[in-house]
């Protein structure tokens, strides 16, 4: 990268076409500070129904391929979390910033490495965290935040946790307390039950 990326948008790819990465695909093509220069996956159909959706794209079946690419500014990564701290690492060893979905990798150690070597790159090292932004998870925090100024007596608390998109979420419960329970639609916040 021979310019700052201050002058520019930022030529973005996302490498991770899965669950995730199309609303990361959708959400780079839309911002006007950044540019969507290319989309990884190792699957040809989903990069196929990208392609219709987002032409003139660059599609790429090899995660090699983008980061080895110098005109390549910034590297998303929304792949399964076992490949988390390979592909951060060699982007950001490719003098590339990162942007890696939660969780960053699957070893406290490893992401200690990668922010490191972020630092000593001088590239920017985040890890996407959109459920600080879930009405689950605020609800959540409010019951929490309710529950430390009851005395419980030293009781434990669970929490059981399902995506409204799953199948099993059609009907999920929430119990805060013994014998208190009440029914939530599948449109209701992620949370099942705390006890």
């Amino acid at each position: 990268m021979t310019e700052e990326i201050s002058n520019r948008p930022a030529r973005v790819a996302v490498v991770g076409a899965g669950h995730w990465g199309p609303h990361l695909v959708r959400n780079f093509e839309a911002n006007p500070d950044s540019r969507l220069v290319a989309v990884c996956d190792a699957s040809a159909e989903r990069l196929r129904a990208l392609a219709r959706s987002f032409p003139g794209i660059r599609m790429e079946s090899s995660a090699e391929l983008i980061l080895d690419d110098p005109e390549i500014d910034a590297v998303v990564i929304a792949t399964p979390a076992s490949t988390h701290y390979e592909l951060a690492k060699r982007a950001l060893l490719s003098g590339k910033h990162v942007l890696v979905e939660k969780p960053i990798t699957t070893r406290s150690a490893e992401a200690e490495e990668l922010e490191l070597l972020a630092r000593r790159k001088g590239r920017v090292l985040l890890v996407g965290h959109v459920f600080l932004y879930n009405e689950a998870v605020r609800r959540l925090k409010a019951i929490v935040s309710a529950l430390r100024h009851r005395p419980t007596s030293g009781r434990a608390f669970r929490m059981f946790s399902s995506r409204p998109s799953s199948s099993r979420a059609a009907e999920s419960l929430i119990s805060t307390r013994a014998g208190s329970t009440h029914r939530r639609s599948a449109r209701s916040p992620s949370w099942a039950s705390i006890r």
